[in-house]
């Protein structure tokens, strides 16, 4: 089979009200360059004497779907570029974002990034609301809290939001204890939480219906609940996209990455607001739940406890072992 060979090569930096564009040719001289409104059609009717043989690069981001979906409809060679890596890149502003994409895909160096579709991306959405979700809980959670202690109300001692704690706080709410205030926080908390279960519900199963096999063997894994599961198959899946346990951990942000600059080396986790964040959680959650639940991951915390002296040091290297039996039991269900 004969490789096309690319003539051109296409930056996008994409957001909401408009898109920069940046085109070179194959000696890397800019063609055109310019601004368009943010919809496929407008870029596409721009771009089109290019289009025949070319590569086009954006930045991921929320609003790159329906011009990525465009193009790609159209059998367009279009590659959504790795975020974090993109931005480790000095100097930033639009046009110049697009014209280094355009070089980059020239040179062959562009970080690609996976860009989920069908279920997965379906799926993803699930996750990615119910977890939005569970963060409103707690934070008005927080409040609730912040109001009884503000207000000196006598609650139950123990765990918080149990029947018995909630069921004294609504005598508090009765008798105007902790004023107007209160009571609004608690019916806000009480319909989120509703949401929340019914997202739960509806998250589980979907995944168990649309990934049967990934759902019944990570589920079966000790310590891993129904809570986690999904997060681990959208984040994840396919597993045929990482060559290996490493690349897993890499790309979860479980494993710190050096920086190296002269004779120093910087060593971080992946950032928190990354777009692996999800991944990462799911991980270290499972992480805290293996350790109490399976024997095995018990006697490893503790021996990493002790090595690091700090606990997050020693979660985080369960979690890179959660994350290690997670590739092989989803390699183990792609071979099946």
């Amino acid at each position: 089979m004969k490789i096309k060979k690319i003539r051109f090569y296409i930056g996008l930096d994409v957001h909401k009200a408009f898109t920069v564009y940046v085109v070179r040719d194959i000696n890397g001289s800019i063609v055109i360059e310019g601004r368009s409104a943010s919809i496929g059609k407008d870029l596409y009717e721009i771009l089109e004497p290019y289009l025949f043989s070319c590569a086009i690069g954006l930045e991921t981001n929320t609003e790159i779907y329906p011009i990525y979906n465009y193009f790609k409809e159209r059998s367009i060679d279009i590659r959504a570029g790795n975020t974090v890596q993109l931005r480790t890149l000095i100097g930033k502003n639009d046009h110049l974002d697009a014209k280094r994409i355009s070089d980059m895909l020239r040179l062959n160096t562009f970080p690609c990034a996976f860009i989920p579709e069908g279920k997965i991306k379906d799926l993803r959405g699930l996750v990615k609301t119910r977890h939005n979700t569970m963060k409103e809980v707690k934070r008005f959670k927080s409040q609730i809290q912040a109001l009884t202690r503000k207000y000196g109300l006598i609650m139950p001692t123990g765990e918080t939001f149990t029947k018995k704690w909630c069921d004294a706080l609504q005598e508090h709410i009765t008798l105007n204890n902790g004023g107007i205030v209160l009571k609004h926080l608690y019916d806000m908390y009480e319909f989120i939480n509703n949401k929340l279960e019914q997202l739960t519900a509806q998250m589980n199963i979907f995944a168990k219906t649309n990934f049967p096999e990934e759902y019944g063997a990570i589920i079966a894994q000790r310590g891993i609940g129904e809570g986690l599961t999904p997060y681990l198959i959208s984040e994840i899946c396919p597993i045929s996209r990482f060559k290996s346990e490493k690349s897993l951990r890499r790309y979860a942000g479980v494993i710190p990455v050096n920086n190296e600059t002269g004779d120093k080396v910087y060593s971080t986790y992946l950032p928190k607001e990354s777009s692996r964040a999800l991944l990462r959680y799911a991980l270290v959650d499972a992480a805290n739940c293996v350790r109490i639940h399976d024997e095995n991951f018990k006697l490893y915390y503790k021996k990493k406890k002790k090595q690091k002296k700090l606990h997050q040091k020693a979660i985080m290297a369960v979690a890179r072992s959660v994350s290690d039996k997670i590739y092989k039991t989803l390699k183990e269900c792609q071979a099946s």
